[in-house]
């Protein structure tokens, strides 16, 4: 009994034992390599993040490289070329910033570059419009030039005789609103320019102009012929004509020729007995303004222009003038047929009648004939006698 042994059961247990160990190692291993795969994803996940990163941010900054280098190189441009290249590339990046996410140019903007645009050309043809001195606008009938086409429409009222702003008061029918405006102030008596050194008033702008050049002492136009001088371009050229003869405004009726229009308009009022001017003294009616000024001195007694030589004082500035010329000697007036000078145009006139003999002034009772209204009168009161 005692020599029994039991190996068998030892191998088994070494056979148990094994497979433990071989269990626990294959476990290990497994573990292992579950780790090590678990590992490897996990490494393959951070590698492919860092990747996704990298190329993101690689992506991004090419994109800025790129945006980078359209504004260095629009920088570029704008130093280097001209002012139409650089509102080419303005434009190009109004119309690169106004696209949707579909690429295409919204609608609106295109609405807005067109009001702009049309905006740009009116404003352009406005300017185009302003004066700029130059007389493009020329008259086809006298030549006459403008810088204005509205002045040019005024002026051609001459010509066609065009007078379709009539005033109210008198009837007179004016080329334009802005001188029936200033005819206006005939009747009312406003006479809106006042002379700041002696507060005398005027109706006209240009007027007061020529008067202040009295205080001022600015004659600055002299004739050539007689040295006499005066304020105004206007004033010397109608000087001017007494020396040359001229009278470019005829009367339509007798023929008779002035030097100025106003003279002309005075005399026609002879023909159709018009005396616009009346008197509130006396009543008196006159075809001037100035011969109702000049009479109104009568009830006042005003003689506002004194001689410096003697002391002279008359009612009318031309009346010193005339007086003037016997203290100089001054005879302006000669007649070209024998040479003979006279101090006024008046009496070179009568005595110009002896040359051609012509006596206008007829007795309506006779019809005696003279050549001054003077010896008219004288011999009219042997009738009345």
């Amino acid at each position: 009994m005692t020599s029994l042994n039991f190996p068998p059961p030892a191998k088994e247990e070494e056979e148990v034992c094994w497979t433990e160990k071989e269990a626990l190692g294959l476990n290990i291993v497994v573990k292992e390599e579950n780790e090590e795969e678990d590992v490897t994803v996990k490494q393959q996940v951070e590698v492919e993040a860092v990747t996704v990163k990298e190329e993101d941010a690689f992506r991004v900054k090419e994109e800025e490289d790129a945006v980078f280098g359209l504004k260095k190189e629009g920088e570029m441009t704008v130093a280097l070329e001209d002012e139409e290249e650089i509102g080419d590339l303005s434009n190009t990046r109004e119309r690169r910033d106004c696209r949707g996410s579909s690429g295409e140019p919204q609608q609106h903007h295109d609405a807005d570059e067109a009001e702009k645009s049309l905006s740009r050309s009116e404003l352009l043809k406005k300017h185009q419009q302003r004066p700029t001195g130059k007389k493009s606008h020329c008259c086809s009938d006298c030549g006459k030039s403008y810088s204005r086409s509205d002045s040019l429409k005024v002026h051609q009222r001459i010509h066609t005789g065009d007078k379709s702003h009539c005033c109210s008061d008198c009837g007179k029918c004016c080329k334009s609103s802005s001188e029936l405006k200033i005819h206006l102030r005939n009747h009312t008596g406003e006479k809106p320019h006042c002379c700041s050194d002696c507060g005398k008033s005027f109706s006209r702008s240009d007027s007061l102009k020529v008067h202040l050049r009295i205080h001022t002492g600015g004659k600055s136009h002299c004739c050539s012929d007689c040295g006499k001088r005066f304020n105004s371009s206007v004033d010397l050229k109608m000087h001017q004509r007494i020396h040359t003869g001229e009278k470019p405004f005829g009367c339509d009726h007798c023929g008779n020729s002035f030097t100025q229009q106003s003279n002309l308009k005075s005399h026609q009022r002879i023909h159709t007995g018009e005396k616009p001017y009346g008197c509130d003294q006396c009543g008196k009616s006159f075809s001037q303004q100035s011969n109702l000024k000049s009479h109104q001195r009568i009830h006042t007694g005003d003689k506002p222009y004194g001689c410096d030589k003697c002391g002279k004082s008359f009612t009318l500035s031309s009346c010193l003038i005339v007086h003037q010329r016997i203290h100089t000697g001054e005879k302006p007036f000669s007649c070209d047929q024998c040479g003979k000078s006279f101090v006024t145009s008046g009496n070179l006139i009568v005595h110009q009648r002896t040359h051609t003999g012509e006596k206008p002034f007829s007795c309506d009772q006779c019809r005696k004939s003279f050549t001054q209204a003077s010896s008219l009168i004288v011999h009219q009161r042997t009738h009345t006698q």
